[in-house]
């Protein structure tokens, strides 16, 4: 099963499948997918409301990467490169719809609510998301509608996610991440696995997903402020995705996942960042950037 890191070279997904067998979406439907001018056609086709997408650069429009994850791609203007296209901006809260598909369908899990953790060269770096959050029942059955038309289109399957703009009942796709992503931290909580699931559904059998009343979870990617060895850091039980003992963390690197539940998003949230401004104190108070050594003892 393949993560983030893939969505730009549809070619090595293909050539990893050939020796061992990947679930979920195909290399080509990846392709499709991550081809910010064909999903904008596809979105079209099927009545979903996008972002203009231009190649060459336009005054106050969004640079990105295609085939990128993670956000920290994404900037202000600048000049037109290989690789890299123009998005208009639009105003919005940034969503998320988790799904399932099964090539011909969707089946919608539920919604996060996302936000960024800007650095001076990364404005839209990936923060952290909550979930799940309530939305209003017409906003739902236009994002399964959407999700289902996606599906049929490219014949996507397994786990995925939309990335919408929210205001109100109304929203913009403005990317589907064809494989599991972050939010399976927030929503991987409940009777059913949905690593089976995404499994069953990358079969062509989208199963049924009973459904569970999820305490809000919110998951918030950590960033080292500076160099940090990981053998001298505390690591507290609501935080994972630590590296090995003996590495060095690089400033500006994930350093780890920080989690916190509560009764609400908002309190979830806001649970969350006390953490993370924790932990960040521990990584910036002085730790030692220097790789640890080992030392051997001759009896």
């Amino acid at each position: 099963m393949l993560g983030a890191g893939f969505e730009h070279a549809p070619g090595l997904m293909a050539a990893i499948d050939r020796r061992w067998p990947v679930s979920g979406a195909s290399p080509g439907t990846v392709a499709q997918l991550k081809d910010p001018f064909a999903l904008a056609a596809l979105l079209r086709r099927i009545g979903a409301p996008h972002p203009a997408v231009a190649a060459d650069a336009r005054p106050g429009w969004l640079s990105k990467r295609a085939g990128a994850s993670g956000g920290g791609h994404i900037r202000f203007g600048g000049r037109a490169a290989r690789g890299r296209y123009f998005q208009q901006p639009i105003a919005g809260d940034p969503v998320s719809a988790l799904f399932l598909a099964d090539g011909r369908r969707a089946s919608l899990i539920g919604f996060s609510r996302q936000w960024t953790d800007p650095a001076a060269n990364a404005p839209f770096r990936y923060g952290g998301a909550v979930g799940p959050v309530p939305v209003p029942s017409a906003l739902r059955s236009a994002v399964d509608a959407c999700l289902d038309g996606i599906v049929a289109q490219t014949g996507l399957r397994g786990l995925a996610s939309l990335d919408l703009l929210v205001d109100g009942e109304a929203f913009v796709a403005l990317e589907v991440n064809p494989r599991p992503g972050a939010t399976l931290d927030v929503f991987d909580r409940g009777p059913a696995s949905l690593f089976a699931a995404h499994l069953e559904a990358s079969a062509g059998r989208l199963p049924a997903m009973p459904s569970a009343a999820l305490a809000p979870q919110a998951a918030a990617v950590i960033y080292a402020p500076v160099d940090c060895a990981v053998a001298a850091l505390a690591r507290p039980s609501w935080t994972a995705d630590w590296p090995a003992d003996n590495d060095v963390i690089p400033r500006g690197a994930p350093a780890c996942t920080a989690f916190a539940a509560a009764a609400t998003p908002e309190a979830a949230r806001a649970l969350v960042a006390a953490r993370r401004s924790r932990l960040l104190t521990s990584l910036g108070a002085g730790h030692s950037a220097a790789r640890p050594t080992r030392t051997t003892v001759s009896a």
